[in-house]
């Protein structure tokens, strides 16, 4: 009963459909890549077109399209697959680009805090010793008011809760009188209350400190049983001073002393007691600037008597100056021709105590985190060529030794951000420069996760995108074509 092809509107190149009659005279729909089927020339022919377009689609969204349509389907996913990687190398690459702005807008925003820091600790440096210098100035008002003042009444002045705070930077305030002459000096060695604290400091009492007996004057007091001015001889050891020497008379011009009488805190200054000034030649200097100028000033770096480790400290001259009329007075406005100079208010400075105590009692550990804080003396006498005084870091053990000799260049250089600031102290000669530097951990410590975070999400959308549409588009063109 089979008759003839029927061909589908539409034949893919290796399908043809036809329909075969059985013995009962049913027909059916079939499809075959060999021979071409048959089918009757009348029977059913009006229902083979609505089975074809049945059958076909069917056939096709249940993934059995001929090989044309799969070739097609291909070539246009191959084609979407190369302009959705370019679009995925694009995505990644801008994202890229996004991760370091962000990293940088950190940054910069970490540079600015770090440029913020370093001016609030020049000025926090500033503002301590200028605030020294005040009590400094209130115990000059009230030396030339009361020019004989004792030695109980001086320690409870400077000890007392109006000047105390005074000593949180400074070492000690000291009273330092003007010897001139060995007559001069011979009335002043034999004074009874010097006496009287040499028998105490000799006992041992607690208000004289530990071991004064032997600290004082390096046991000199004790040993020859007598006070006497003092001046450094060899291997540090504190010896009478020597005041007519011809070196001595040379450089000073005369036989005069610049002597250590009272000081506060005794307890840790007792080793400078007595100690003739003007035996050092930096301290010399700073004194005869000071009377010239009348102002407080500023010596160089030096070694204090009194220090029990290796440091720098300064001195802090304020000369008091007899007027003609005999009163006492300090000379701010200048010094006038008929001033005689009777003696100076020195605030004596351990830089490095200075330096530390300033810093730790003003900010956190967390803010100086993985910062290096340096102070430098630029007195115009150096020339350009700054002196280190002190250093603070964390990781920081011996930074006379390690920084003694270093120039600020050398500081610089081993920075990877780096804030330099001068200091003019207010009513004192002395011009510091303020460094802080830090290294790179202290830009890596303050990133967030943020743009982490952001990059792994960003690559994550980007990569899962593309390879859903590189999965769904072949099947997508097949239903489009079906």
């Amino acid at each position: 009963g089979l008759s003839r092809v029927v061909p589908h509107p539409y034949p893919p190149d290796d399908l043809v459909l036809g329909e075969v009659e059985d013995a009962s005279g049913q027909t059916s729909l079939r499809s075959q890549q060999d021979d071409a089927m048959v089918v009757p020339s009348s029977k059913g022919l009006s229902r083979m077109s609505s089975q074809i377009r049945v059958a076909v689609p069917k056939a096709l969204r249940r993934g059995k399209a001929n090989g044309i349509l799969v070739s097609l389907a291909m070539k246009r996913a191959h084609s979407f697959g190369f302009l959705s990687a370019m679009v995925l190398v694009g995505g990644l690459a801008w994202t890229g680009v996004r991760f370091y702005l962000m990293i940088d807008g950190e940054d910069q925003v970490s540079q600015q805090a770090f440029q913020s820091l370093a001016v609030s600790i020049a000025r926090t440096v500033q503002t301590k010793v200028e605030q020294d210098l005040i009590y400094q100035d209130m115990v000059a008002n009230i030396w030339t008011a009361r020019p004989r003042i004792g030695r109980a009444e001086f320690r409870k002045l400077v000890l007392g809760q109006a000047y105390s705070p005074g000593l949180q930077t400074m070492t000690g305030i000291s009273l330092i009188p003007r010897i001139v002459g060995a007559d001069s000096r011979r009335e002043f060695e034999r004074r009874a209350d010097s006496e009287r604290l040499r028998q105490e400091c000799c006992a041992n009492k607690p208000s004289t400190g530990a071991s004064c007996a032997t600290v004082a004057a390096t046991g000199l007091f004790c040993d020859t049983q007598r006070y006497q001015i003092t001046e450094f001889g060899q291997g540090g050891v504190l010896v009478p001073a020597a005041g007519n020497s011809t070196e001595y008379l040379a450089r000073v011009g005369a036989e005069e002393y610049m002597v250590v009488d009272m000081i506060e805190p005794f307890e840790t200054n007792s080793k400078v007691w007595g100690f003739n000034l003007l035996s050092s030649s930096a301290r010399h200097a700073a004194w005869l600037e000071a009377m010239r100028s009348g102002k407080k000033t500023f010596t160089r770096r030096l070694n204090l008597v009194q220090s029990s480790k290796k440091e720098f400290g300064v001195l802090v001259w304020l000369p008091v100056f007899r007027r003609p009329d005999g009163e006492w007075t300090v000379a701010f406005n200048g010094v006038s021709a008929d001033f005689e100079a009777v003696g100076s208010v020195n605030g004596v400075y351990r830089v490095q105590h200075l330096l530390t105590t300033a810093l730790e009692s003003t900010y956190s550990p967390a803010q100086l985190g993985d910062t290096r804080v340096f102070l430098f003396d630029d007195a115009s006498e150096l020339g350009g060529r700054a002196q280190f005084l002190a250093a603070y870091g964390n990781d920081m053990t011996n930074q006379y030794d390690e920084y003694g000799q270093a120039s600020i260049t050398d500081i610089e250089e081993g920075g990877a951000l780096v804030q330099r600031r001068a200091l003019s102290i207010a009513n004192g000669d002395a011009r510091w420069i303020v460094i802080v530097v830090a290294d790179k951990r202290y830009l890596g410590k303050r990133r967030s996760s943020n743009p982490l975070v952001a990059l792994i999400i960003s690559v994550i959308v980007l990569v899962g995108g593309t390879i859903e549409r590189w999965l769904g588009h072949p099947a997508l063109l097949v239903q489009y074509e079906t």
